[in-house]
């Protein structure tokens, strides 16, 4: 007996409420259509006045059967009108005839009216004539409440009335309340998630509706707010930011507010599935693995439907939901509905707005910047549907990402350096003015912070139009700022070096030079006589110094030894260096040092230590410097001049040969033989005449005898026939 009683009032329940329901709704209608009739007909006995008199009396006792309770309370805040405490759930013309009884009703400064089940008819006919009275002339109402009615009481509520009316708060005030509100309803509702209570909470959608009515009047609020949220990882307010930015994305594209409603809903209600998924024991909520992440997607459209039941609004909240945790585990899962249908357009704009305020919350360390965040969503769109739905991003946060090209109202082309970090500031970025306004490339392009106030004498400037780019394009100049704020931070990050030259050290504190392991000059051995008069340096073995090759050759001025006055007279007087690209021959060469005399050579001083060269690279042999420290040749370098032979001269390839080389015709000629003087006029003669005649020319010798012609010339080894 006792499970089938228990089982009847379950059965019983959902009818009740749906008859207090709609009992409700008919006191509220009644009473407006007794105003109504009032005010048509000044007589309280007309037959219209008596049956709408008569509607609100039954309507009276129906509600207080249904309900068990023995009066009827009507409450008017603002917006909302509540039964008994409950919210008035009724058709759009049914909520507006409410909500114009409720103005009327506040001209006579009530903000609750209670109608008792004994109220009688007189007592309700009165209550219709004195409002249709208000209603003619608003200035009655003062006197509304002089004279009390039997069975109805009236009640002032101005502070509940003024705090949810707005009548005495900011705008400003407001939304900060709603958002407030909206972010601890979510907790609320995700709370009762975890523990099993899948029942969805009215103020869930009283919230939905109360973003989609401040997105109408000035949405930008509530963006700053879902944009500026801060590093957080909470799911409830990365949950109200999504729903906040997919209002405004959604109204560039409809002005629907039940659409949009829903939308927000969906979007509040984003995490309830992965809630339910990963509910543990003792309220613990687990982190879940891939494999439990890919099936939150139906997990999601299952606990929705269990929330919202089966009706139109809640089957297409939990069609979005379902799409975009669906795309999300595409990479895993495969293609949304295996490729049959394509995603809502809803879904998508859930999507990116729900990515962004992930990336915008991804922790205190993590958190990415809203240029980052944008960057990021533009890299993971694979094609231009999806790089249309972050810029309907960007157009709802009223924000011109780094790397824009815009044009100022002086005309001049400049690109957007970075995101104001304050939302007031967003319109008024900083920018690098590229081009004057003739369009001209700037040789020194200027930094300029539109949000600051402009110097004396200068205009002020503020972004006219942003200038269409391509993805490449964006992409591009992205890299630009990216690499032009790099460069200003390490510049802002490196210490300050001083370039005030230190004072140079007293005499008395200059170091002692360090020991040297060369002998002293009175201790080095006398040179050995040379014969050679040429002046050669010597070069150092190669054991002595390692091998070093300077990458840059430094010639230090003090490095140049400048002698006393007492040596200089002793010095070899400066030769002037030869031209090391000219060719000379041998006997030049012996001539020049036969002429030469050996200048007597100077005191030998050792030359101060010279920097160390940079190391060698790796793999590579470099001659070592040339030491000039002593002039005069080694004494085998002199022996093997003095034996070697003058080496005979050789004839030119054009002489030999016939014809001259390329190498040939580059080498100057040779000048070693003896020079040649001009002929005789008359052996001149001689020689013209046999070579006329063909006859061998008179030899010039002192014997006379005359060469063989070159025709008569025979060879050695043959004899004439």
């Amino acid at each position: 007996m006792t499970v089938s009683g228990s089982s009847d009032r379950r059965a019983t329940a959902p009818k009740r409420t749906t008859a207090l329901r709609e009992a409700a709704g008919s006191v509220v209608q009644g009473l407006y259509r007794l105003v109504k009739g009032c005010l048509l007909h000044s007589d309280a006995t007309n037959e219209s006045v008596t049956v709408s008199a008569r509607g609100v009396l039954d309507a009276i006792q129906d509600f207080c059967r249904h309900g068990a309770i023995e009066d009827v309370s009507i409450l008017f805040m603002g917006d909302a009108v509540f039964v008994n405490g409950a919210i008035l759930r009724t058709s759009r013309e049914a909520h507006a005839i409410a909500l114009e009884l409720g103005s009327l009703l506040g001209a006579c400064n009530v903000g609750e009216l209670l109608l008792e089940r004994t109220v009688g008819m007189t007592e309700i006919t009165t209550l219709g004539t004195r409002l249709a009275n208000v209603w003619r002339d608003r200035s009655q109402g003062s006197r509304f409440g002089d004279t009390q009615i039997p069975g109805i009481t009236t009640r002032a509520v101005k502070a509940l009335s003024d705090e949810v009316s707005g009548e005495d708060l900011s705008p400003a005030t407001r939304v900060a309340r709603t958002y407030a509100v909206a972010i601890m309803s979510v907790r609320s509702m995700l709370a009762s998630v975890q523990k099993g209570e899948l029942h969805l909470p009215r103020r869930i959608k009283r919230v939905a509706q109360k973003i989609v009515a401040h997105a109408d009047e000035d949405g930008r609020r509530l963006v700053a707010l879902a944009a500026m949220g801060g590093a957080s990882v909470d799911p409830a307010t990365v949950a109200v930011g999504s729903a906040i930015l997919t209002v405004a994305m959604a109204r560039q594209l409809t002005n629907e507010r039940v659409l949009l409603a829903n939308a927000a809903m969906g979007a509040m209600l984003f995490d309830a599935g992965r809630v339910k998924l990963g509910a543990g024991p003792g309220g613990v909520v687990r982190t879940l693995n891939d494999d439990e992440l890919d099936a939150v997607a139906a997990c999601s459209m299952v606990t929705l439907t269990a929330m919202g039941k089966l009706h139109s609004p809640a089957r297409l909240r939990a069609v979005l939901v379902y799409e975009a945790w669906a795309q999300r585990r595409a990479h895993r899962t495969g293609s949304l509905y295996k490729g049959r249908r394509t995603q809502t357009v809803l879904s998508r704009i859930l999507g990116v707005a729900r990515a962004f305020c992930e990336l915008r919350a991804a922790g205190a360390e993590g958190a990415l910047g809203i240029d980052d965040a944008i960057q990021v969503l533009m890299n993971r769109a694979a094609d231009a549907n999806e790089s249309a739905f972050v810029r309907l991003l960007v157009g709802a946060l009223g924000i011109f990402p780094a790397g824009t090209m815009v044009e100022l109202n002086t005309g001049e082309l400049a690109v957007v350096m970075a995101t104001p970090p304050l939302p007031i500031d967003f319109i008024r970025p900083p920018v690098k003015i590229m081009y004057d306004r003739e369009a001209r490339l700037l040789g020194a392009p200027f930094d300029v912070d539109l949000a600051a106030p402009p110097p004396e004498g200068h205009p002020r400037r503020f972004i006219s139009r942003a200038v269409n780019a391509d993805d490449q394009q964006l992409k591009a100049m992205r890299a630009f700022v990216v690499a032009a704020t790099d460069a200003t931070r390490r510049v802002a990050q490196a210490p300050t070096v001083s370039t005030k030259p230190s004072p140079p050290p007293r005499p008395a504190e200059l170091p002692p030079p360090p020991p040297s392991s060369s002998p002293r000059p009175a201790e080095l051995p006398p040179p050995p006589p040379s014969s050679s008069p040429l002046l050669r340096p010597t070069a150092p073995a190669m054991a002595s110094t390692p091998p070093l090759r300077p990458t840059v050759p430094v010639m230090p001025k003090s490095s140049a030894r400048r002698l006393p006055s007492a040596e200089l007279a002793e010095a070899p007087p400066q030769i002037a260096p030869t031209d090391p690209t000219k060719e000379v021959s041998w006997q030049e060469y012996a001539e020049r040092l036969a002429n030469s005399t050996p200048p007597p050579r100077a005191a030998f001083r050792p030359t101060p230590a010279a920097a160390p060269a940079p190391p060698a690279e790796p793999g590579r042999r470099v001659r070592p410097p040339l030491s000039r420290t002593d002039s005069s040749p080694p004494p085998r370098m002199e022996e093997t001049l003095r034996r070697t032979p003058d080496p005979k001269p050789v004839a030119p390839r054009r002489e030999a040969h016939g014809r001259t080389t390329p190498a040939s015709r580059n080498q100057p000629p040779n000048r070693s033989g003896p020079p040649s003087r001009p002929l005789d006029p008359s052996r001149r003669d001689e020689l013209l005449a046999a070579f006329l005649t063909d006859e061998d020319p008179p030899d010039s010798s002192s014997n006379g005898a005359k060469a063989p012609s070159h025709r008569n010339r025979q060879s050695p080894s043959k004899k004439p026939r």
